[in-house]
């Protein structure tokens, strides 16, 4: 909430007319199974594991779901597409 007030953005909570930017981690892995409040948020930050994120929302429509980007394969094609340029 802070950091949106500095911002001069309603956010910080889950409610009406704030923006919905949500992270959903893999309570499953093995770095954060078992923890809770601050210990998960210090074991996604600090852990080094780069399977926690499973679903991320930004401005309330789905970017990422079961740990795919909506546009990763147009993501991946354009990569391939300007390394062969590159190369050439």
């Amino acid at each position: 909430a802070a950091g949106g007030g500095a911002l001069g953005r309603a956010m910080g909570a889950i409610a009406p007319g704030m923006r919905a930017d949500l992270v959903v981690l893999d309570a499953n892995q093995p770095d954060i199974a078992g923890r809770s409040g601050d210990a998960i948020a210090n074991a996604f930050i600090f852990s080094g594991a780069t399977n926690l994120v499973r679903e991320v929302m930004v401005g309330g429509k789905w970017a990422v779901r079961e740990r795919r980007h909506a546009r990763e394969e147009s993501a991946r094609n354009a990569y391939v597409r300007t390394v062969a340029e590159l190369l050439n």
